[in-house]
């Protein structure tokens, strides 16, 4: 049998509930909230709006949307549980209370509060307007399966993009993207956007079951959105021709004209096997071209450089300490510091995770001891009237009924003050300020949300190093070439007359000496760019964390006050109740 609400719910279970459940509830009415609270919500509700991907979201008053309680505390813990939610990203981005919720609004080149001063053409591009963003309407579709006569389905996905920007074709427009889509755009991102922190898309759900449920298309539509408004408000990626495309190139977008003229050749890994051979036999040139040497192995399918790039790496990790200049050391020393910054983070993560939990628990105890109170008092009542009010027992039975009540009244409406689980805390309640685990929940959100971009971060200076090590790579082929031309050259010496032969391949040498050059070159500009771009992220994100951080324990300090003086409040008119008696005994 399926429990129902009064199983589950100890205020659902009174007897009474009927008329009870009325007075408790206008007994000590929630929205009676000290002038404290209430300047503490209008001033979170009007804190600056950040439009880094590293701020913290404003409180919403239960007018707009009040969140549930599961929501809330299963959203905080699902970052470090592997959900594929919004909150495995950055930061929240912030919706105008104006806008209708899935929109928002992101002024153009924002870098927000403590970001390095943006270049003229930043400058340049923050007049030319603004980008509204939202994912809406997911709608299942089929298309033909991998088996002839079986049909797959997915879901696609509206994205609706407001804008006055001038590069875009037209203001207000809408396309339909599915989940591949959104990697796609991830996938080049990366290859194009070496150094740049970027935002962690939605993880792919592996339970095949799931993906019809209600609340799975949900929170995915809350993901695929939330990572949409990270990539709008990073100042670079948001004004990038990538991200362009992805809003309003025609559907299908990897067949759309628009999205290929920006994907560069991906080489598959089979193609890399067929090339190996001829590489190593010599019909193939071994040497990266110019185009290939900017960028990463991953992208290239050149097996045999990506086992060059192995070796060398191996070999500086263990045996050759390759020789780095002062700002590689302190990029280095920064990722370990990140990754120290990692595990601090997720051990704060799990405590405050903790610190939700254990508040929704005293809430609940505050709604158990009001229970047990009020039963008590129902019984001390029954007493009086079979003893008769009039007599000793009576009276004092009709004196401990009357405190009961109040007391139990006011540890009711303390677990509605905390949490959101009890019955009336369900009705839609005008004003009412949300609970103080939702308040808690959502200050401390910037702990999870800088835990979820430290993997982006740790990738982005990784890359670094990995354009680094292609330098290192193709130099110690130089250096390779140029020992075995030299040679070539005092053994065709000693031949009188010359050696024809040793002439031909002193030639080639030559030929592949100076295509080294200019691949050596194009990766020495790619890692002199990854650099700069991982020193300007790293002060970015660093001037972010310390905005958010510094908000989130304001936040924090006003969640707790306005929590405690409205229960200060509650027992305060319960203790009232003594203080009247005693002074009509006096």
């Amino acid at each position: 049998m399926e429990p129902t609400k009064a199983d589950t719910d100890p205020l659902s279970s009174l007897a009474f509930a009927s008329s009870l459940e009325d007075e408790l509830e206008e007994e000590v009415p929630l929205q009676g909230e000290t002038q404290h609270a209430r300047t503490s919500q209008g001033q979170a509700a009007s804190s600056h709006q950040q439009d880094d991907y590293f701020g913290l979201p404003p409180h919403r008053s239960a007018q707009h949307e009040e969140p549930s309680r599961d929501h809330a505390v299963a959203s905080y813990g699902q970052l470090l549980s592997g959900g594929s939610t919004w909150n495995s990203g950055f930061g929240r981005s912030q919706v105008e209370p104006h806008e209708p919720m899935g929109s928002q609004h992101v002024p153009t080149g924002a870098a927000g509060p403590g970001s390095p001063a943006p270049s003229s053409s930043s400058r340049a591009a923050a007049t030319q307007g603004s980008l509204h963003v939202s994912v809406t309407d997911p709608v299942q579709r089929e298309e033909n399966g991998m088996l002839p006569g079986v049909m797959g389905k997915y879901m696609s996905y509206s994205v609706r993009t407001k804008t006055n920007r001038p590069n875009f074709r037209q203001q207000d427009f809408a396309v339909r993207r599915r989940f591949r889509d959104f990697v796609a755009l991830h996938d080049l991102l990366k290859s194009t956007h070496r150094g740049f922190f970027i935002p962690p898309r939605p993880e792919k759900n592996t339970m095949e079951g799931q993906r019809a449920q209600p609340e799975f298309i949900e929170l995915r539509r809350m993901a695929l959105q939330r990572y949409l408004h990270q990539l709008a408000a990073h100042p670079v990626i948001g004004l990038s021709e990538v991200f362009r495309a992805f809003l309003e190139a025609d559907e299908p977008l990897l067949s759309s004209l628009q999205w290929t003229q920006l994907t560069p050749v991906q080489h598959t890994f089979m193609e890399g096997m067929a090339r190996l051979p001829r590489q190593l036999l010599g019909s193939e040139s071994a040497i990266p071209n110019p185009s290939d040497a900017a960028r990463s192995t991953r992208h290239t399918g050149d097996l045999l450089r990506r086992f060059k790039e192995l070796r060398l790496d191996v070999r500086q990790e263990y045996q050759e300490q390759p020789a780095l200049t002062q700002a590689e050391i302190d990029l280095r020393n920064e990722r370990m510091l990140v990754e120290e910054l990692q595990e601090k983070l997720a051990n704060a993560s799990r405590k405050a995770e903790k610190l939700v939990s254990s508040m929704e628990d005293l809430g609940n105890v505050f709604g158990d001891l009001g229970l047990s109170l009020i039963q008590t008092g129902l019984y001390e009542a029954a007493t009086a009237d079979q003893v008769g009010q009039y007599s000793d027992t009576g009276a004092a039975a009709k004196i401990i009924a009357a405190d009961c009540k109040r007391v139990g009244q006011a540890a009711v409406n303390g677990r509605r003050l905390a949490t959101t689980g009890a019955q009336a805390a369900a009705k839609a309640v005008p004003n009412a300020t949300p609970p103080a685990t939702i308040q808690t929940s959502m200050a401390l959100s910037p702990l999870h949300d800088q835990l979820g971009i430290v993997p982006a971060v740790l990738k982005a200076l990784k890359e670094r190093e990995v354009a680094l090590l292609t330098v290192h790579s193709l130099q110690r082929d130089m250096v390779m070439k140029q020992r075995a031309r030299q040679s070539l050259v005092d053994d065709g010496q000693k031949v009188f007359g010359g050696d024809k032969g040793k002439e031909r391949k002193v030639q080639g040498l030559q030929n592949d000496m100076a295509t080294l050059e200019q691949s050596t070159s194009a990766a020495e500009q790619e890692y002199d760019k990854v650099m700069d771009r991982n020193h300007q992220e790293l002060v970015r994100w660093k001037a972010g964390r310390a905005e958010a951080f510094t908000t989130m324990l304001d936040n924090i300090a006003k969640v707790e006050v306005g929590y405690h003086e409205r229960m200060h409040k509650l027992w305060e008119i319960a203790a009232s109740g003594f203080d009247d008696r005693r002074k009509q005994a006096g």
